[in-house]
């Protein structure tokens, strides 16, 4: 189910990255954004982290952008943040590879493997729990 958090990004990024060159990018400072926004905190914090990424994938996916590039994007912007809101690392990264593969279950199982190999290749493992919960997200 969609909340309030997934639902904003995903219309703000729909609406503003499509076509964007640099949509990677920006795609994970609205996610940083957003989060930083919820106040959050901690483990408290994984929850939003799954809702932002959800529907900041979402967006690019309305927007046409690069899926692969973007959800790298996404994940780097969510390591970065994650120490901030005193959120370890691991568990903002799981958390974030989760919210992909919810929004990634209307894709096509290329594009979910494409996504899937760019995680693979920027954060050592993470293909795997991305594959992992895909399947749990079915």
């Amino acid at each position: 189910m969609e909340g309030a958090l997934g639902r904003s990004l995903k219309e703000k990024v729909a609406a503003q990255l499509k076509g964007a060159a640099d949509a990677p990018a920006r795609a994970g400072g609205m996610v940083q954004d957003a989060l930083t926004a919820t106040g959050l905190r901690g483990s408290a914090a994984a929850g939003a982290v799954r809702e932002a990424c959800a529907g900041a994938l979402t967006g690019l996916y309305l927007a046409e952008a690069d899926l692969p590039a973007c959800a790298v994007g996404i994940l780097r912007a969510v390591n970065d943040w994650a120490g901030s809101a005193g959120l370890d690392a691991m568990e903002a990264l799981m958390a974030a590879v989760d919210g992909l593969a919810r929004a990634s279950r209307n894709l096509a199982p290329t594009d979910v493997d494409a996504v899937r190999a760019r995680i693979d290749a920027a954060f050592d493992g993470a293909g795997q729990a991305f594959s992992d919960a895909c399947h749990k997200a079915d």
